[in-house]
C-alpha cells in the first residue's frame, strides 16, 4: 500500500477525526498535534489488515487524545474559574467551514464532556461514533474498507 492511499483515507476522514479529538481536548491546537501524531502512526499501518478505516482511525485518535489529556493533566496547573473550550476560528471563505461547523459540537456538549473522566469521555465518544456509523451506512447496512457507505469502493 502506498503513502498516498494512507493520506487519502486520512484526509477524507479528517473532519470527523478532528471533531473527536476536539471534543476530548477542547483545544484546536492540541487537536491538530494529536492528529499529526496519529497520522504518523497510521502511515505505518498495513492497510490490508484494516477492515474498517473509519472505525480504526476513530479508535486511534481517541486513544491518542486520551493519552494527551492524561499527559496534559500531569503537566498543567489547576485552572481557576470556569473552563471554556478554545473557540474554533473559521474563515468565511473556506469551503470546508460548513463541514467543520456541521461536525462541531455545541458549547454545552464541551462543558459536559469536561465534567467526565477521560475514560467516560472515550465511552461517550465511542457511542457517538457508533451511532454516526449506523446513520451513515446507507441502504446496504455496510461500510466498505475505505470508509465509504454501502461498501462501495472509491475509484
Amino acid at each position: 500500500m502506498t503513502t498516498n492511499e494512507h493520506a487519502e483515507r486520512f484526509t477524507l476522514l479528517r473532519p470527523l477525526l478532528f471533531t473527536i479529538v476536539y471534543e476530548i481536548l477542547g483545544s484546536a491546537t492540541e487537536s491538530d498535534d494529536v492528529l499529526q501524531n496519529s497520522y504518523l502512526r497510521w502511515a505505518d499501518v498495513d492497510l490490508a489488515t484494516v477492515r474498517d478505516t473509519r472505525s480504526y482511525l476513530a479508535r486511534l485518535v481517541t486513544r491518542q487524545a486520551l493519552n494527551a489529556l492524561r499527559a496534559g493533566a500531569r503537566r498543567r496547573e489547576d485552572y481557576v474559574g470556569v473552563w471554556l473550550p478554545e473557540p474554533l476560528l473559521l474563515d468565511e471563505h473556506d469551503a470546508s467551514a460548513d463541514v467543520v461547523l456541521a461536525e462541531s459540537v455545541s458549547m454545552a456538549m464541551l462543558v459536559l464532556l469536561e465534567t467526565l473522566t477521560p475514560d467516560e469521555r472515550g465511552i461517550r465518544l465511542a457511542r457517538g461514533v457508533r451511532l454516526r456509523l449506523r446513520r451513515d451506512r446507507g441502504s446496504s447496512g455496510q461500510i466498505g474498507r475505505d470508509g465509504t457507505p454501502g461498501g462501495a469502493s472509491r475509484p
